[in-house]
């Protein structure tokens, strides 16, 4: 969920909270129970130019895996962006996203530091992305590179 807190022609400010739920039980990481997001958006628009920012805290549920191996009971993450939109309907954008690692004691502990590069098509009210998401530095603590597709309907 989102709420604009402030918006002009121009940016706009929004805060947003997000709830997820892990039922799995059956791999190491596991141990059910909810997790909660808190996060600021920012963004500013003119002509084609768009700049956006987060900044925000998950709260993780309490998944000790054993004495010695815990996730954080707190980790923040921020990300940075800009896009491109020209022909009206075509965009490109390039993002920056940090992510403080969860888990003590391993490789997961590293921040996550990732870079996107993608492209968005829109029609209507019907958004059409496809990404490629790179992993910076740290090889060991999330997936090297990722891509996504993805399909945004907006609702008046």
């Amino acid at each position: 969920m989102q709420y604009t807190l402030y918006q002009s022609e121009h940016q706009a400010l929004a805060v947003g909270g997000s709830l997820y739920y892990n039922g799995q039980s059956d791999y190491e990481f596991s141990s059910g129970g909810f997790e909660q997001n808190l996060q600021l958006n920012w963004s500013y628009a003119n002509g084609g130019h768009s700049l956006y920012t987060t900044l925000g805290v998950v709260h993780h549920a309490d998944k000790n895996i054993d004495d010695d191996l815990y996730f954080k009971e707190f980790t923040m993450e921020a990300a940075v962006g800009y896009g491109y939109r020209f022909l009206s309907n075509h965009e490109i954008l390039m993002e920056y996203h940090l992510y403080e690692g969860a888990l003590n004691q391993t490789a997961f502990s590293e921040n996550v530091n990732e870079a996107t590069l993608g492209y968005r098509y829109y029609w209507d009210h019907t958004v059409l992305e496809i990404s490629g998401t790179e992993n910076l530095f740290n090889m060991d603590n999330s997936t090297d590179i990722a891509f996504t597709l993805g399909v945004r309907h907006y609702f008046h």
